[in-house]
């Protein structure tokens, strides 16, 4: 190994199920055991990699800094216990490279680099529209059942940083 690189890692995996003869009533008036579904909003797997490199320039009192993550997010289903949808799993690298002094610190950052499409969380709603007829005389409005809505992550965002300690 190397006094200048540092390697990171950590895996998480979680097997939760409803247990059998958990009942729930759907809209439709049915009674659902949702025994071996799995909970809405729990990530199957998740892991990260780490590499952080720190490497002094000459003689200069500079440290040539750097590192790298990977993090991966696991699929997970929405709130709803019944028929619900399925977020997919998906993966981030962020990056930072930069030069450090004894007291400061200067660094350009990336995160999401490859500016990867993903939802942190997404849940399923009913569509109120189709509840309120048209105007007299008109047909009824036939839009879809549901609406999956959810709050989409950060897109590449890359900042530059300057810290100084005193």
């Amino acid at each position: 190994m190397n006094d200048s690189l540092t390697l990171s890692g950590s895996f998480g995996w979680v097997d939760a199920e409803w247990v059998s003869g958990t009942v729930v009533v759907d809209p439709d008036l049915q009674d659902v055991d949702l025994g071996s579904d799995t909970l809405p909003a729990v990530q199957d797997v998740n892991w990260h990699l780490g590499a952080d490199f720190l490497h002094p320039i000459g003689d200069s009192g500079l440290n040539f800094i750097a590192a790298v993550q990977v993090n991966h997010s696991g699929e997970f289903k929405t709130l709803q216990v019944w028929e619900a949808e399925e977020n997919p799993s998906y993966t981030l690298v962020n990056a930072q490279f930069g030069v450090a002094g004894e007291r400061w610190e200067l660094t350009v950052n990336a995160k999401n680099l490859f500016d990867e499409d993903h939802y942190v969380d997404l849940q399923t709603f009913p569509n109120l529209y189709n509840l309120f007829p048209g105007p007299i005389g008109s047909p009824t409005n036939n839009g879809p059942g549901n609406i999956l809505i959810g709050t989409l992550g950060q897109p590449r965002l890359i900042t530059g940083n300057f810290t100084y300690h005193f």
